[in-house]
């Protein structure tokens, strides 16, 4: 098949454009996935940073958990020997139920 010259270059510059397009999106693709990683990281960088303290301030804690109080005579009971225990153990938070 023969093709006029200025067919021939007509599908040379579409194909040519083709090709930039192509690299152009690829370019774009990669700065947003670039663009994604790095806001990942900084993302995992501050939970990281926020299990820290956390965790740091949970294992400064001395915590008491007191489930089951059954009426009147759990809360007697609750109410006279939890101050004291308190003290003596240095909880720094009561959780009861």
């Amino acid at each position: 098949i023969s093709l006029a010259h200025s067919t021939q270059a007509r599908i040379k510059q579409a194909t040519t454009l083709e090709s930039l397009l192509q690299e152009r999106n690829k370019l774009i693709q990669n700065y947003h996935h670039q663009e994604l990683t790095q806001q990942k990281t900084t993302l995992l960088r501050h939970q990281q940073q926020e299990r820290w303290v956390w965790g740091g301030l949970l294992a400064a804690l001395a915590i008491i958990a007191i489930g089951d109080i059954f009426g009147k005579t759990g809360r007697k009971v609750i109410h006279e020997y939890l101050p004291e225990l308190k003290k003596e153990q240095e909880i720094d938070l009561t959780i009861a139920n």
